[in-house]
């Protein structure tokens, strides 16, 4: 299972901070004026390519390794043309969502509804990182809405499609 892991050995390949990289990654992708002026900055922040395969080859090494969960991370970008990989969004309604962080963390309904707001808003920056340009649904497998459906269903759901891709890739 990986998620923080991937930004913190692809901050240690690039010498940064994780948290510097985090907050570039949440930034706008650079443009070619502001990658000079970075470069002349004596500062030791690397560019968005270099990030970018950074990321994609701590991803790419852990899946060559075996069997890997990548939770977020750019890992559906990066591993979309692989056969033996399967991407699934998990999503819920924003109320719902909003519902489940407060009672989760007891939280007012605002603070609930501003940190899903940021965490979308930075997916969506990340993905777009990756992608270039906005991609819609149709790089997923399979689309689970949290709201209908109960945990230990979306287990079964994922285990049962893993396993017959599993068999399909065997026979292939």
């Amino acid at each position: 299972l990986l998620s923080k892991e991937i930004l913190e050995e692809s901050s240690r390949k690039l010498q940064i901070n994780p948290g510097n990289l985090e907050r570039l990654l949440e930034s706008h992708e650079k443009n070619v004026f502001e990658e000079i002026l970075l470069s002349l900055s004596g500062k030791n922040y690397p560019s968005d390519l270099k990030i970018k395969n950074t990321i994609r080859n701590v991803i790419k090494s852990a899946v060559s390794h075996g069997n890997v969960l990548i939770l977020g991370r750019g890992g559906v970008a990066i591993t979309k043309d692989m056969p033996n990989s399967l991407h699934i969004r998990l999503d819920a309604p924003i109320e719902w969502r909003v519902h489940q962080l407060s009672i989760g963390y007891n939280w007012r309904e605002e603070k609930a509804l501003k940190h899903i707001r940021k965490i979308d808003k930075d997916r969506k920056t990340f993905r777009d990182f990756y992608f270039g340009k906005p991609k819609g649904d149709e790089v997923f497998d399979l689309i689970i809405n949290l709201s209908r459906i109960k945990p230990k269903e979306v287990v079964k759901t994922i285990y049962t499609l893993i396993s017959a891709k599993q068999k399909k890739l065997k026979h292939s």
